[in-house]
């Protein structure tokens, strides 16, 4: 059986034919390569704002998501830049097409663009400042309505639904609607970086909600499925912690890495999100699992700090996006990050 999806973000970009024994021995520059996506992520992040002008829901959250968090950890990032796009990208009339901004109506945006509300809230933007992390965003207000908006948006069955053109993606539309749902589900029960939750308590109608209309029926085709469900299971803290791990790692590929889906060849996007939800969910960096995955981003990155990336909706028949390559080289940076010591 083909392995499936992980997701990280590494610099070393020795083809895989060329790795030596002495890099295999040797710890892995997992830094280094982060360090070099760095400035892709900003160039191409930046260059999507001023033709697109749109958040949209795979391009702009992904870009704060990795570089809030690359700051966080010490990375080298243009402070100023990521101070500018933390506001542009907090400020909802970005998340409207241009085309339809003239009638647009904040309360109405924000319910409709539940995708990209989740991942802002969890990407959380926040800039470092002599050595003190505080919120780029003196308010907090925007994290608040945000918040309310995505309690809002959940579906009276309990899900949310996906928007844009994630239900287009080369995988069962039920299991894209699962996805969005757990994402959300993370974000309003204040995980990862968004601090709403944690002095908030969530009615656990919400959470019970949503569990329901999961259920337990369905079996993922795309590795980050199986990561999202690691991921609910232990936020939740869940005794089925483990049995997911187990389940992720089954689909691992015999080069270390995911791929979108699981019966794909690796690539950045299924490894840097299996990378991420094993090391979030508990599983050391030294495990054997995860430094397979680690190995196969080092070896694979582009010397422009890149991932190549087939696209992840059906109609790309396979071959490289600029959309799936973008995202692809966040999660792997994101997934990366996972796996360094934490503060």
């Amino acid at each position: 059986m083909r392995h499936c999806v992980a997701v990280l973000m590494v610099v070393g970009i020795l083809p895989l034919s060329n790795m030596t024994p002495a890099v295999v021995g040797q710890e892995l520059p997992v830094r280094k390569t982060i360090q070099r996506s760095i400035p892709f992520i900003e160039a191409e992040g930046d260059g999507w704002i001023q033709e697109q002008k749109c958040i949209s829901c795979h391009q702009v959250p992904f870009m704060v998501w990795s570089l809030n968090w690359a700051n966080r950890r010490g990375f080298d990032v243009d402070l100023q830049g990521l101070e500018r796009t933390n506001r542009w990208a907090t400020d909802w009339i970005n998340l409207t097409n241009p085309k339809r901004r003239k009638d647009a109506k904040e309360e109405a945006t924000l319910l409709q663009e539940n995708d990209a509300v989740a991942q802002l809230l969890i990407g959380g933007p926040q800039v470092r400042q002599d050595d003190q992390t505080v919120e780029a965003d003196t308010s907090d207000d925007w994290r608040s309505q945000w918040h309310a908006s995505l309690l809002g948006s959940q579906q009276e069955e309990g899900a949310w639904k996906p928007r844009g053109q994630l239900p287009l993606q080369k995988r069962p539309k039920r299991e894209t609607h699962e996805v969005s749902t757990v994402w959300a589900l993370l974000a309003v029960m204040g995980y990862g970086s968004s601090p709403v939750a944690e002095s908030k308590s969530v009615d656990l109608g919400v959470i019970e909600k949503a569990k329901e209309w999961l259920g337990n029926d369905t079996a993922g085709e795309s590795t980050e499925w199986w990561s999202v469900k690691l991921l609910l299971a232990h936020a939740l803290e869940l005794p089925s912690v483990e049995k997911w791990q187990v389940d992720l790692r089954k689909h691992q590929n015999d080069d270390g890495g995911w791929g979108f889906r699981c019966d794909e060849a690796s690539d950045a996007f299924g490894t840097g999100v299996a990378i991420y939800a094993l090391a979030h969910s508990g599983v050391a960096t030294s495990d054997s699992d995860v430094q397979r995955a680690l190995k196969f981003l080092i070896t694979s990155q582009k010397p422009d700090g890149s991932w190549t990336v087939n696209g992840t909706k059906k109609t790309a028949n396979n071959q490289p996006t600029a959309t799936a390559t973008y995202w692809g080289t966040c999660w792997a940076a994101i997934g990366m990050m996972e796996t360094l010591p934490k503060e």
